[in-house]
């Protein structure tokens, strides 16, 4: 019998670094959570973490897709059990 395949928690996946800064956007839509996820980048020193969590799935797919336009690392994304999304992004400039 094959085993149903669960999606983890985002707070069970193990973290390479812990970040430098955290931002908490549920709630929030595009294009703040764009805005506010680059003020929180101008506030950290390059090579530094931000862990961003979000529940707008536009903003999952654009707050990523415009910071690597951008030329910001994103070093995961995944989405929780809960239907949020992580995403972490390493300040490259």
């Amino acid at each position: 019998m094959s085993e149903e395949f669960q999606i983890p928690n985002w707070e069970d996946l193990p973290s390479w670094e812990e970040p430098t800064g955290e931002l908490d956007l549920r709630g929030e839509v595009c294009p703040y959570t764009l805005v506010k996820t680059r003020h929180a980048l101008a506030e950290i020193g390059v090579g530094e973490t931000l862990k961003v969590r979000l529940d707008d799935p536009y903003s999952a797919k654009d707050v990523p897709a415009v910071l690597r336009r951008e030329g910001q690392e994103i070093t995961s994304i995944c989405q929780d059990r809960a239907g949020e999304w992580l995403l972490e992004v390493r300040k490259k400039r």
